[in-house]
């Protein structure tokens, strides 16, 4: 993967997550979806690919790959839940989901 002046390897590996608390709404349904429920994982392990050109500028949503990330999935619809990393200024943090809008796949 690149940004604007690097180059990074981006490693991917999923397992099951923890259960965590939820408390989302989803558009048009009459009850948010909420409570304490299991997550699958996708964590992203990002390491330079050679000498940085700049100083490191991966992020994801602020998160910077300094140390793993973390995206929990909903397995009951596949919805990305929270994202769990490192952002400057803040350190370890948790970035949950509030509200979502299904749309229908188009190919």
């Amino acid at each position: 993967m690149n940004t604007e002046f690097n180059f990074y390897r981006v490693l991917m590996s999923h397992s099951d997550g923890p259960a965590i608390e939820m408390n989302y709404q989803l558009q048009g349904a009459s009850a948010p979806v909420s409570g304490k429920r299991p997550t699958r994982g996708v964590t992203l392990r990002v390491s330079p690919l050679g000498e940085l050109a700049e100083k490191p500028d991966f992020s994801l949503l602020g998160l910077d790959g300094a140390a793993d990330i973390t995206v929990l999935f909903d397995p009951a619809n596949g919805l990305p839940v929270q994202l769990r990393g490192t952002a400057p200024r803040i350190g370890s943090t948790e970035i949950n989901l509030k509200a979502a809008t299904l749309r229908e796949a188009t190919e």
